[in-house]
């Protein structure tokens, strides 16, 4: 007979995968659901209408006049064309008026525009980039009505010819289902069918093909197995079942919590991008980079005029750019951001694990991954910092784990990502020297000050045309070089002490230990691993390295969350009530993590706000982009320059023609050439805004410009065929001889 308690306890596992089945299947229903959703709203994307007058009211209903010049534009449809459906008139006192109406500048047809109400309907071809209709009318005035109106619109609907709607939401409705079946066909547990079926189901978000391709995988490798082993071989989908069975449900729950977290705020980075939320500095610059390196070209940004290894010695963009070979997009290099800075959390997991404090590891990942400065990292445009604090950890796991190459490792990657992290690398060596490893600690700390010299005095002012490094000037208050700062730091270490403890840093250091729950403070020794990184945040004068929205805290934060999980256990075992203990934890973790999402702003907030104006502003960008040609020099303000990034030559205006932080222009690989200026004053302070339209102006005088179209706020020149050096359309253009004949 089997012992009861046997029996209890197989009924209790029973009842945990029971539980945990029940609760994969509905987040996987409820992630296709999500993408249904996500789909039927894109699906049912209005006109939107640019250049009209506000909305008015009357007894009648809504309606809206446009100015003499107004646009309707139409979104993407590239499998059908649609019927744009709308009624227009020109009411009394308003005289009757031609109407012109032209599709993508080309003129369609005119009409009479009178006080009798009009319904037309206009077909529209497929089109992958929108379409734009174009309204021109002689302008008239009310009485008492200072605006020079248009006609009146209103009833503007759009229905498309074909809605393939139910056909795509019925492909990702059956994905999850056939890769279950599949799942269930190669005999694999509940467990791995259930996580499978999450996992497609969780890819629907990125529409219809991308589950469909899970699942021909799935089905290729069952089909193979069968084929070729007749099931017995190389079954790696049951090997894969087995590894998941084994594993314990802490890490089968660190992996799940990982997997929503990289998948969550991953697809929150795509959709800020798509709305125009990410900027030259800094998702354009690494962007053209990282095409650059992967084209075999100089690594020159035209974004902000300087060498990829002049700015930071990132050496690590160059192994990254291979990712520019197999997929050339910048939506790619934001989901790996998301996904290495997951890593991280189960890299956590496993330490904490390696110390046979498995919660504890889940506990302190949950914290690292909800941190303020930790999602707000992944959603500011893309660093190599995010990369970085995941490297970081795998050197911490090597430590604790006595490995030294998971800490040679780590550390060499670390110190690639950037030349101040050195810094931080060069203290584990001291932290490593001081515990005991006096060779692999000499080792850290010696090499670490050379890579951190080189890069300094070496690298980047070779690259960047200055005598050092272009942000030596945020310590200037310490000296007016790199050497001058450090022995300025070693000669006054009460100045340091006295500008640490400034009001401000006090509250900048309590909000990076909030949401670990102040454990790190029970850790000192641990803890101050991250006295470095914090340290030049703290006394620098960019008051961004003091905030918690930047990238600025990736190694302190990483560093922070190992010391909480060693102050975690240690407290837990020497304290004699141990489940008290962990309580504690959670609740102290669970407070500080809310209180400092509270007193932090998220950039998670303003991805979950699309406001109408924002999405026509959105359209209206995609369309002029759409214009531009594949590699065409262009200069593009900042919200655009990021979408445009994939050729030599991308500029954000006012550059080349206004050098504004700029910082080698001799640098530069090409003589400065733009063949398209495509602006947008949204957002801009008036100062800025009308600088950059004066400059505009300018350059349609010399003739060296023209407009091809202008939609609201965003407006696209292109060169004219003046016969004038090259230089006249690049910092050349005031030159004498810059003036095309008119």
């Amino acid at each position: 007979m089997v012992p009861s308690s046997a029996r209890r306890a197989g009924e209790t596992s029973l009842t945990m995968i029971v539980v945990v089945v029940a609760v994969l299947l509905m987040a996987a229903a409820l992630a296709t659901i999500l993408a249904l959703v996500q789909y039927l709203n894109a699906m049912q994307r209005p006109p939107a209408l640019a250049d009209f007058f506000p909305i008015e009211r009357n007894e009648s209903g809504e309606y809206r006049f446009t100015r003499p010049q107004s646009f309707i534009l139409v979104p993407p449809a590239p499998d059908a064309g649609g019927v744009l459906s709308l009624r227009t008139r020109s009411p009394e006192p308003l005289p009757v008026r031609t109407l012109a109406i032209r599709l993508d500048e080309l003129v369609q047809f005119t009409l009479a525009a009178t006080a009798v109400p009009r319904r037309l309907m206009l077909l529209l071809p497929p089109s992958s980039s929108g379409r734009l209709l174009t309204l021109d009318v002689p302008p008239a005035q009310a009485p008492n009505d200072l605006r020079r109106l248009g006609v009146m619109i209103d009833s503007v609907t759009l229905r498309l010819l074909q809605q393939p709607w139910m056909w795509h939401a019925g492909l990702m409705v059956l994905a999850p289902v056939v890769g279950c079946a599949i799942l269930a066909a190669t005999r694999c547990g509940w467990i791995t069918m259930a996580c499978g079926t999450l996992v497609i189901a969780g890819s629907a978000l990125w529409g219809p093909v991308v589950p469909w391709m899970l699942v021909t995988v799935l089905g290729a490798a069952r089909t193979i197995d069968q084929v070729a082993w007749r099931g017995a071989g190389a079954d790696w989908l049951r090997q894969a079942d087995i590894a998941i069975c084994r594993a314990a449900t802490p890490a089968l729950l660190t992996i799940g919590v990982a997997a929503t977290w990289a998948g969550v705020v991953g697809w929150f980075s795509l959709a800020l991008h798509a709305r125009y939320a990410t900027a030259t500095y800094d998702l354009g610059l690494f962007d053209q980079w990282l095409w650059l390196i992967s084209r075999g070209r100089p690594a020159y940004s035209t974004g902000a005029g300087v060498h990829a290894l002049g700015d930071h010695t990132s050496l690590l963009l160059y192994p990254l750019a291979a990712l520019y070979l197999v997929a050339p997009d910048v939506d790619m290099l934001l989901l790996v951001q998301s996904m290495a800075i997951s890593i991280g959390g189960i890299i956590l997991y496993q330490i904490g694990s390696a110390r046979g404090a498995p919660w504890f590891g889940i506990l302190i990942a949950v914290a690292y991954l909800m941190h303020p400065a930790t999602h707000n990292m992944a959603l500011f445009h893309f660093h190599p910092d995010a990369l970085a604090a995941t490297t970081l950890l795998v050197a911490m796991l090597g430590v604790e784990k006595r490995d030294w190459r998971l800490i040679a490792a780590g550390a060499i990657a670390t110190c690639a990502a950037k030349e101040n992290f050195a810094l931080t690398i060069a203290w584990l060596g001291v932290w490593l020297w001081l515990r005991g490893d006096k060779r692999l600690g000499s080792a850290l700390f010696l090499g670490a000050i050379v890579w951190f010299g080189m890069a300094a005095f070496l690298i980047q002012p070779a690259l960047n045309g200055q005598s050092q490094s272009v942000f030596v000037g945020r310590f200037a208050t310490y000296g007016a070089t790199p050497l001058d700062i450090g022995l300025t730091m070693a000669r006054r270490p009460d100045l340091l002490i006295a500008d640490i403890l400034t009001a401000r840093n006090v509250q900048y250091f309590w909000l990076v230990l909030a949401p670990f729950g102040m454990l790190p403070l029970f850790s000192p020794w641990r803890a101050a691993l991250a006295l470095p990184a914090l340290a030049l945040n703290a006394l620098s004068s960019f008051d961004a390295q003091q905030e918690l929205v930047y990238h600025y805290n990736a190694l302190p934060v990483a560093l922070l969350a190992v010391s909480g999980l060693d102050a975690a256990i240690t407290l837990r075992r020497r304290l004699p009530s141990r489940q008290w203990v962990s309580v504690l934890c959670v609740v102290y973790v669970a407070l500080g993590t809310a209180t400092a999402l509270n007193a932090t702003p998220l950039r998670i907030q303003q991805a979950l706000r699309e406001s109408a104006h924002n999405a026509e502003q959105v359209l209206a960008r995609n369309y002029i982009l759409a214009r531009i040609p594949p590699g065409a020099p262009v200069a593009a303000s900042n919200a655009l320059q990021p979408h445009l990034t994939h050729r030599s030559q991308a500029f954000a205006f006012p550059n080349p023609f206004v050098r504004i932080n700029y910082v080698n222009p001799d640098g530069a690989p090409l003589p400065p050439r733009v063949d398209y200026i495509v602006h947008d004053t949204y957002g801009m302070g008036a100062s800025g805004a009308n600088r950059d339209q004066e400059l505009l102006r300018e350059l349609e005088r010399r003739g060296l410009y023209a407009i091809v179209v202008r939609i609201g706020t965003v407006v696209l020149l292109q060169r004219t065929n003046a016969s004038l050096p090259e230089s006249c359309f690049g910092e050349g253009w005031q030159a004498a001889i810059c003036h095309a004949p008119k």
